[in-house]
């Protein structure tokens, strides 16, 4: 399977889903520090959205890149209020022509989750950040938690919840995401860091998102 994260090309139709049985592949991938390769339902089933969220440690840091946010808001308001009040920062970056309107529907959205306004004093506080960024145009997502890095993939797809996912292990990174731990001296303390060009490739475009975004503070 050859994937080219940020590039050009996606092999299309490979979607594995891990099985009780296992198979040459999925080892393959797994020696390549990719756990998963899979769509948003296979993923709930395997790993799941919110145990994901809350696998984010103190020392780390939560961050979630992409096009349209609202499902998290919707879905995954709780387990969001869970990370930040054990003060842990937590990023949220839109990407797109629309991304003004997106990230105000998924604030008008996480406010009504939280009549207590925690989420608002988050925002002030500036350990909920939202970011603005309308010059990608959101081809991938992003999802950040310093254990573990997920890459969506939205290449003709009809329902974004359909589009691909690989999940790698960044066990070997600092925690917080640094970009120096996507840098090219940092491959030899990686396992066989040969056959995860793609993972450096989305540490480094994550990089280049954020240093692109606008903070879009709460006055």
């Amino acid at each position: 399977m050859l994937i080219s994260v940020g590039t050009s090309i996606v092999a299309a139709g490979i979607i594995l889903r891990i099985t009780r049985r296992r198979d040459p592949l999925q080892e393959s991938l797994e020696k390549a520090g990719v756990l998963f390769v899979g769509d948003r339902n296979a993923f709930d089933e395997v790993i799941g959205w919110d145990n994901w969220i809350n696998e984010t440690h103190r020392c780390s840091n939560l961050i979630i890149i992409g096009k349209d946010q609202i499902k998290w808001a919707e879905l995954s308001a709780e387990a969001i209020s869970s990370v930040l009040s054990r003060d842990i920062d937590v990023s949220f970056i839109f990407q797109g022509k629309h991304c003004d309107k997106s990230l105000q529907a998924f604030w008008d959205e996480l406010k009504q989750k939280d009549p207590g306004g925690r989420f608002v004093e988050w925002r002030k506080r500036e350990k909920l950040k939202l970011f603005t960024n309308g010059e990608q145009e959101g081809k991938y997502g992003y999802y950040w938690n310093g254990e573990k890095l997920v890459v969506k993939l939205y290449f003709e797809v009809e329902n974004k919840i359909q589009a691909p996912l690989i999940v790698f292990d960044v066990s070997f990174a600092s925690g917080e995401f640094n970009p120096t731990d996507f840098s090219a001296g940092t491959r030899e303390h990686v396992p066989f860091w040969e056959k995860k060009r793609m993972l450096f490739q989305a540490g480094l475009n994550i990089s280049k998102i954020h240093n692109d975004s606008r903070l879009e503070k709460l006055e």
